[in-house]
């Protein structure tokens, strides 16, 4: 789970690379060279400045749009990048909302194991974005095991069966749940008391809402303020 939610951290870094590079650039006609030139690395790479409307004229854009393919940055590597942010000031390098799709993004997992994220698809206001998340059954399956046995769980191997998962240990089978409460990742089992395997901490700018588990593999659904990421970024 730790694994997944790190596409956060890809997130932050492409937005802030956006802000930082691609905005104040807005006005030159070179704007695919700079962002080659600020080290990006990835293939196919078309940046868009949407340039109409009367926003313009108090410094703000309508939207900096983004897409590149095998992008590497900030130590995670996605097959298709494909974003977009609106409302974009050219005098503060704010927005107002994001949307887009990344796919097939590669992490490193607890073990340092690489494990792939299917895709992420982000939607929503930048002080609070709805971000999706989708693991394939065998991905999900080695980081459910992985995160289990980092929490104290003592597990051979998990299942995934609908709505829930299986656990087992020497041979013995047990049903098990994953649930979010408190914005916390819970796992419950029955006669043990319930395990917390992620949470964020109250200085980290992104909170889960749900997660679902079916034979195909992992959902996760979470919510998190892109601004305040792109800005610590930014200061760093």
């Amino acid at each position: 789970m730790v694994a997944l939610v790190k596409f956060l951290l890809f997130t932050a870094a492409l937005i802030g690379f956006l802000l930082i590079v691609v905005v104040p650039g807005i006005a030159g006609p070179m704007l695919r060279g700079a962002v080659r030139d600020a080290g990006l690395a990835g293939d196919d790479v078309e940046v868009s400045v949407g340039l109409m409307g009367a926003g313009i004229l108090s410094g703000k854009v309508p939207s900096v749009h983004f897409r590149a393919d095998d992008v590497v940055l900030s130590d995670a590597r996605v097959g298709r990048v494909d974003v977009t942010l609106h409302g974009v000031s050219l005098d503060d390098r704010s927005f107002e909302s994001v949307t887009g799709t990344l796919e097939r993004i590669q992490v490193n997992g607890p073990s340092g194991r690489p494990l792939m994220v299917e895709a992420v698809e982000l939607e929503g206001p930048a002080a609070e974005t709805r971000a999706r998340g989708r693991m394939a059954a065998d991905e999900a399956r080695t980081l459910v095991l992985q995160v289990a046995r980092e929490a104290g769980v003592r597990v051979d191997d998990v299942t995934l069966a609908d709505g829930h998962i299986v656990l087992t240990q020497d041979g013995t089978t047990s049903e098990a749940r994953l649930r979010v409460a408190g914005e916390a990742l819970i796992l419950e089992r029955s006669g043990a008391d319930a395990t917390v395997l992620v949470a964020p901490a109250p200085s980290e700018a992104w909170r889960l809402r749900d997660v679902r588990i079916s034979p195909d593999g992992l959902e996760v659904d979470l919510t998190m303020d892109t601004r305040t990421l792109a800005e610590h970024l930014d200061a760093s």
